[in-house]
């Protein structure tokens, strides 16, 4: 249910349930409902060469996906190069593997950067809805680790963000 602007109330008035339910209910129902899925991890994946491939353990469901709603999704991971001149790709993609959103780092050395996407997605149906993380080299020669810590975990996060983007 969309936002609805409230009336405003004079001495006298007559709350009914129509207004209660377009005013208060209504409008609580479109408010941003916080947190609904992550996932980290706190250990090194390594391997990630020319072809892309799920980062094990960065994959998040939300169960109760509902239409019409907007939907936050963050993913931060630090990537890891073995030769200094490779670019690591940092893909946010669909239960099917259909990219959303990509994060492209070329390296200038052998140092790690912190990837981070944030996506924004309008929910079109009310299903359970899957998103995971995946890693690819785009170029070079060498692999990507995505670099994780109990100090600096890799996570993706989804947020219900409301129905009033």
């Amino acid at each position: 249910m969309a936002w609805t602007t409230p009336t405003n109330v004079a001495t006298g008035d007559v709350l009914t349930a129509s207004r209660y339910n377009n005013e208060v209910v209504g409008n609580s129902l479109a408010l941003p409902r916080g947190y609904k899925a992550a996932a980290k991890i706190t250990a090194d994946v390594t391997g990630f060469s020319s072809t892309i491939a799920d980062v094990t353990g960065l994959t998040a469901t939300v169960s109760d996906w509902t239409v019409d709603r907007w939907y936050r999704i963050t993913v931060q991971a630090d990537l890891t190069p073995t030769v200094g001149t490779d670019v690591g790709v940092l893909t946010l993609t669909t239960a099917a593997g259909v990219a959303l959103m990509r994060s492209v780092h070329p390296f200038g050395n052998t140092n790690s950067q912190t990837a981070v996407i944030v996506y924004y997605e309008q929910a079109a149906s009310t299903v359970s809805t899957t998103r995971k993380v995946q890693c690819s080299r785009g170029s070079g020669t060498g692999t990507i680790t995505v670099t994780a810590s109990g100090t600096r975990p890799a996570l993706i996060l989804i947020e219900d963000m409301g129905t009033g983007l």
